[in-house]
């Protein structure tokens, strides 16, 4: 090599500025997206509550809605075990047509 060519080696000034300006430009590159992958994630603990505690709304009203229906079965129950037997089966399927009429309501209720 003579002292007239100018070759552009690994070690020179300026290939290593360049690099130096390439790494930070990635660093930033990657923090900005840390940085959004956080926010995202915070988002999504948010929304992940918000179904938590709307899923637990849903869970007590079923079991109101459960608890209803019990009480209305022992009532049904005593009801069926103080008629004589052959009256179940009339007694039981005008019982089924007003148990489906409600649970139809409750579900047209919410």
């Amino acid at each position: 090599m003579n002292d007239t060519t100018t070759e552009l080696h690994i070690l020179s000034p300026i290939v290593q500025y360049i690099f130096a300006g390439l790494c930070v430009a990635l660093l930033g590159i990657l923090f900005w997206i840390i940085r959004k992958l956080m926010n995202d994630r915070d988002n999504h603990f948010k929304t992940l509550g918000a179904q938590v505690r709307a899923i637990g709304t849903q869970v007590a009203s079923v079991e109101t809605m459960t608890q209803a229906v019990n009480i209305k079965a022992d009532a049904i129950r005593i009801r069926i075990n103080s008629l004589p037997c052959d009256q179940h089966e009339d007694l039981l399927s005008g019982l089924s047509k007003q148990l489906t009429a409600l649970a139809r309501e409750k579900r047209q209720g919410d």
